[in-house]
């Protein structure tokens, strides 16, 4: 797995403040404990962030963590949602067979961000409450968002990460 080494330079060098002016955008920190998911695979987006399970501790039992922008990737669709599922083309990737193709979409709301479920076979949980499919709920950060057995994210607002990034001694 591989940190973005831009991302590990601002922890280091950036301020708080600084860094949530540069970045901005919240982020997903993603835990995949499912059986037979190759780990390389399951990290796969040209816009994440790895990073070894001992240098985060997302308050989740895992072996892989990433910390994921919740951004849409370049060249990506002209809609303003951010889409989380299987296929390579969703702007952030896990490659678990557990996770549908589109699973699940981000979107920025007037009053913070909004999550999907995107009629996926297994379903959300937000915050251990099913999300009813095509049913818009607010997410905050600090927020546990359950994409499969096996498979959480906690979605972190720029600050929030920042301070993660920095209690892991990064």
């Amino acid at each position: 797995m591989q940190t973005d080494p831009r991302l590990i330079s601002d922890v280091r060098l950036l301020g708080r403040d600084a860094f949530i002016e540069r970045y901005g955008h919240p982020f997903l920190g993603i835990t995949v404990v499912e059986a037979g998911v190759d780990q390389q695979e399951a990290a796969y987006d040209t816009g994440v962030h790895s990073l070894d399970s001992s240098d985060l501790d997302l308050g989740i039992a895992g072996e892989l963590n990433v910390l994921a922008p919740v951004q849409q990737r370049r060249g990506a669709n002209e809609f303003s949602f951010i889409t989380v599922g299987r296929a390579g083309n969703n702007d952030i990737v896990i490659g678990a067979n557990s996770i549908s193709k589109c699973h699940a979409m981000l979107q920025s709301a007037s009053a913070g961000f909004t999550v999907v479920d995107a009629e996926s076979k297994n379903g959300t949980l937000l915050n251990g409450s099913s999300l009813k499919p095509r049913k818009a709920q607010p997410i905050a950060s600090g927020d546990i968002l359950l994409f499969a057995p096996g498979i959480t994210a906690v979605f972190l607002d720029a600050g929030a990460a920042y301070t993660w990034l920095r209690m892991a001694g990064i």
